[in-house]
């Protein structure tokens, strides 16, 4: 770690003024080792004590605002070419399978992810740490995935929010039904949603979509539509797009989530657009 990375991290993180992200399937690639390998040789405990140390530094600096853990975001692929990646990922399932698809094939490792979330909160009582599922599909997997929260002694409060992440078209248009599986929030993926409506696969680095279409603004609008009544939670993820940035404030989104290095400039945009808002009031 630079010595500029701490700065780097508060500027990031300490800045923010909202909700932080955080990317667990990242963070357990960049290891190189398949967290199940730990539990074989009876390490988990200290690979745990490990992995929890690399978040409590973003949660720290977030300094109470909410930090939600996301997991799933990683093609079951990414976590085959892993060290002893290919014992431990179901063979049945496709290289390109992620979200709820890859962690309910795989209740061992979703519990021991769980775990790791759950030491967060409550041996280093982080209680403003949430957690987020990539790509639940509909209302029915979600549900599944709530009961395996509450297996892990895991369940909604005050403080501990659960979120879907919508990733594709079809979740878009199921997202009534994903809310209605009882959870607090949805968090709108629109680089990988809009890939996908532009004629992209979702993780096509090369692709030149665009977040600044009125279609992407339609599917905005629609979602805050069909979840009105059950949740004000909607989150954006909006990349550096400052026009998407605008419109997220002029519909009353409840946070965007944007990259780390643009934060300060997203926050000007934001500052900007809620100053608009009271004018015209």
């Amino acid at each position: 770690m630079g010595d500029s990375e701490p700065k780097k991290l508060f500027d990031y993180v300490g800045n923010s003024h909202g909700i932080v992200y955080v990317d667990l399937d990242k963070i357990l690639l960049e290891d190189g080792r398949h967290i199940m390998a730990y539990v074989e040789d009876k390490k988990f405990v200290d690979f745990s004590n490990k992995i929890s140390e690399k978040i409590l530094e973003y949660v720290d600096l977030a300094r109470g605002d909410e930090v939600v853990i996301s997991i799933g975001s990683s093609k079951v692929e990414k976590f085959r070419n892993l060290t002893k990646g290919k014992s431990y990922e179901e063979s049945s399932l496709p290289d390109d399978s992620y979200g709820a698809t890859h962690y309910l094939n795989n209740l061992d490792m979703l519990k021991r992810v769980l775990k790791i979330i759950r030491k967060i909160r409550n041996v280093h009582k982080k209680r403003n740490v949430s957690v987020a599922l990539h790509s639940p599909m509909n209302g029915e997997i979600m549900t599944e995935f709530k009961k395996q929260l509450s297996g892990e002694k895991l369940r909604r409060t005050s403080t501990f929010n659960v979120y879907a992440i919508l990733d594709n078209p079809s979740e878009i248009i199921l997202a009534d039904e994903i809310v209605k599986a009882k959870i607090d929030g949805l968090i709108l993926n629109m680089p990988r949603i809009t890939r996908q409506m532009q004629g992209f696969n979702f993780d096509q680095k090369s692709a030149k979509y665009d977040l600044t279409r009125n279609s992407v603004f339609k599917v905005l609008d629609n979602v805050i539509d069909v979840v009105k009544n059950e949740t004000d939670k909607i989150i954006v993820i909006v990349e550096n797009s400052k026009p998407l940035i605008k419109y997220c404030v002029q519909t009353g989104v409840y946070g965007v989530s944007v990259l780390p290095e643009d934060i300060a400039e997203a926050r000007k945009v934001v500052f900007q657009g809620e100053s608009d808002l009271i004018l015209k009031k």
